[in-house]
């Protein structure tokens, strides 16, 4: 089981390599961070024959929360993923600068992030990430090459 977030070539070649050694893989990129981890709480997108979704069930259920089966072909798990992140990345992005203009405006950081956390213009990014900034802490939570 393969769950780092690569590209799709990646995870064909890195399926042909083990396929020359009689081992299958299932193609299961995750995400969730740290505290679904440790909760065994993850959301995989994975992608990869039947046979390796049976040989991997007793992992799966023990990383997971959620497993989305995207298809058989090795790649599609990380692509969903590549373009999951590319959401996640717009949130974050989105909400930086929706957190500069409130500043820029003297809009409380505190204010701006209760309203905007029960409101509909919320995600998961947003009063994950920003909650930082209003703490002023900005240290990095991401990886930005993965992006």
């Amino acid at each position: 089981m393969v769950s780092s977030t690569i590209s799709a070539q990646d995870a064909k070649e890195i399926s042909q390599k083990l396929t020359s050694l009689g081992l299958v893989m299932l193609d299961a990129p995750v995400s969730g961070g740290a505290a679904k981890a440790a909760a065994g709480e993850m959301t995989v997108m994975a992608s990869g024959s039947k046979q390796a979704f049976d040989k991997l069930q007793p992992v799966l259920d023990a990383v997971a929360g959620q497993v989305y089966n995207i298809g058989e072909e090795i790649g599609l798990g990380a692509t969903v993923k590549i373009i999951h992140q590319l959401l996640a990345g717009v949130h974050i992005a989105a909400g930086a600068e929706a957190m500069a203009l409130a500043a820029k405006a003297g809009i409380p950081l505190d204010l701006m992030y209760d309203v905007v956390t029960n409101a509909a213009g919320n995600s998961w990014m947003f009063e994950n990430r920003m909650k930082h900034v209003v703490e002023g802490d900005y240290s990095p939570l991401s990886m930005v090459d993965i992006l």
